[in-house]
């Protein structure tokens, strides 16, 4: 438990003042008693803010008008949790909150280091908090202080303002121990919701196509007309088209594209060995006896000087003949290579498909429907797969919704029994209790039967929280005066009997002590731990006004 709270900054008669001593707690009730005038801006809610921070909380760090008043400084305190054990000594500096100090017992800092986190489930394993609850979300709730949003009395389970009652029926229901059977559908519930959410945002950016009932109806009748238009497609060529799949058609028609390619390089290559023919035609040897001929028309004509020239063209013919062979050859060569592609391509089609003689455009044709027809298909099974990510997600809702109702009916058995005894020590038994009920797994009910008076309403939420106290591992209560001011001084005094007699700890802050019970100011004076007042008595030697609302973890 909590020991002791010390700070530089708390200080009696000025800001710079004497050093208030350490202040000591003890199990059971421990009071902060303000002035009997009720002055305000003394430090009673700070004081409390104090002490959550000591329990790992936030909010005191948050608190501007002590960081503009007091300054940067730390928060020193000790736990115990044995009669014979030595006690353990931290301190927190409210310019960093997130790193918690080891101590020796002077609250010298030695060079040990916590992150809060690591601290909050050191202080989990102390409590032997054993729940599915984190140590802050197991204590947060019950630190009722003033500035804080925890203090909905008609909404006893409201961490903050715009919690859900679903989240908070989880959080208490975790805290008694009861959740265990519902995390698995939990966790079907919360995948099939993220499923279906993603599936949203898939069609919201574009992502798929967003398909509405009217547009599949659409669909489906397209797709009877295209698969119509196939058919007649199919039955002008033999029906063979019929037999094939998306895929076939689609390869069938790649393949034909390749194969016209190939025959149209064969046809250039005949062509040229067309003109190489022509050539080699055109460059026959001319005789001699054409010479002589020439000779009887010129007399005078010089014959070896023209055979000399003819010997040249022959060479150089022959030159040419070669060449146009050479060429010819290399045209053959590629005119065969092509020829096996085409046979290849020719049997691989005929490999694929017994479809004969169907033309390039027919498979076109036929695989552009096919094709429109799977992308409608595609679009309807989009819409498929969202009606049933839809149906999953409300049936895991459905079934986390049973399995939270059978545990609720279990906490309700628990909690309203122990709120009825209390409400009896209080008032009698002839006096209506407070009454919790889970109506739905995401709205609860709290109030008392024919009496929602504010002070009813108040007296309920402090009623509730000594059996969540009694009934759970929750360590500790906070109660700022804030709470208990609503609450009649008949009533005060049965539940200050209530508190002083716990052995667990519950930390209230009150004020006008003098206007309470004889009984309520024994107890008061009993289990005083810091007196504040003003005159410089306040927290920290002088007054501030606080405005401080930020909220808590």
């Amino acid at each position: 438990m909590l020991i002791e709270i010390q700070s530089d900054v708390f200080r009696t008669e000025a800001k710079d003042g004497p050093i208030r001593p350490t202040i000591k707690f003890k199990k059971g009730l421990n009071v902060i008693n303000g002035s009997v005038t009720g002055t305000n801006s003394i430090g009673k809610s700070t004081f409390m803010m104090a002490i959550d921070f000591c329990f790992g909380g936030k909010g005191y760090a948050k608190l501007e008008n002590v960081k503009n008043n007091v300054g940067i400084h730390d928060i020193n305190f000790a736990f115990k949790f044995d009669s014979s054990a030595t006690p353990f000594y931290f301190s927190r500096n409210i310019g960093e909150p997130t790193i918690v100090n080891v101590c020796n017992f002077s609250y010298e800092k030695t060079e040990e280091k916590w992150s809060l986190d690591e601290f909050n489930k050191w202080l989990n394993d102390q409590y032997n908090n054993a729940t599915l609850l984190s140590f802050r979300d197991t204590v947060s709730l019950y630190s009722r202080i003033a500035n804080r949003e925890n203090l909905d009395a008609i909404h006893p389970l409201r961490y903050f303002n715009g919690q859900s009652d679903g989240d908070s029926i989880i959080k208490l229901l975790k805290l008694y121990n009861l959740f265990d059977p519902i995390i698995d559908s939990e966790k079907d519930a919360k995948l099939a919701s993220e499923k279906k959410t993603a599936f949203s945002d898939a069609q919201k950016y574009d992502f798929i196509p967003k398909i509405t009932k009217a547009k599949r109806d659409n669909n489906l009748k397209r797709i009877a007309e295209l698969e119509q238009q196939k058919e007649d497609l199919a039955n002008k060529s033999e029906k063979g088209l019929l037999e094939l799949s998306s895929s076939q058609a689609d390869a069938i028609s790649k393949l034909k594209t390749d194969l016209s390619v190939f025959k149209r390089q064969r046809g250039k290559l005949y062509n040229k060995i067309d003109i190489l023919k022509k050539d080699k035609n055109d460059n026959k040897e001319v005789i001699s006896k054409d010479f002589e001929e020439l000779q009887y028309f010129f007399p005078n004509i010089q014959l070896k000087r023209i055979t000399d020239v003819e010997d040249y063209h022959k060479e150089i013919s022959s030159i040419m003949n070669r060449q146009i062979a050479e060429s010819e050859k290399k045209t053959w060569n590629l005119i065969n290579l092509l020829n096996e592609q085409i046979n290849v391509i020719e049997q691989k089609i005929a490999e694929i498909s017994s479809v004969k003689n169907v033309s390039k455009v027919t498979l076109d044709t036929y695989l552009g429907l096919d094709k429109e027809i799977n992308q409608l298909k595609l679009e309807n099974e989009k819409f498929e797969k969202q009606n049933e990510l839809i149906k999953e997600s409300k049936e895991t809702a459905e079934k986390l919704s049973s399995d939270t109702m059978e545990q609720s009916k279990k906490l309700e058995g628990i909690i309203n029994p122990e709120m009825s005894k209390i409400n009896s020590k209080i008032f009698g038994s002839n006096v209506n209790t407070p009454e919790f009920h889970i109506e739905t797994s995401k709205r609860y009910s709290f109030y008392t039967p024919n009496d929602d008076g504010t002070g009813t309403t108040f007296k309920g939420l402090v009623v509730m929280d000594i059996a969540t106290l009694l009934t759970t591992s929750l360590p500790i209560l906070i109660h700022d005066s804030v709470v208990l001011k609503q609450i009649s001084n008949e009533s005060i005094e049965k539940i200050f009997e209530i508190y002083d007699n716990l052995e667990k700890q519950v930390f209230i802050s009150i004020d006008k002590d003098t206007s309470y019970t004889d009984e309520t100011v024994k107890i008061i004076r009993k289990d005083e731990v810091l007196k504040l007042s003003s005159g410089g008595n306040e927290l920290y030697g002088f007054q501030f006004t606080l405005k401080g609302n930020e909220k808590d973890d």
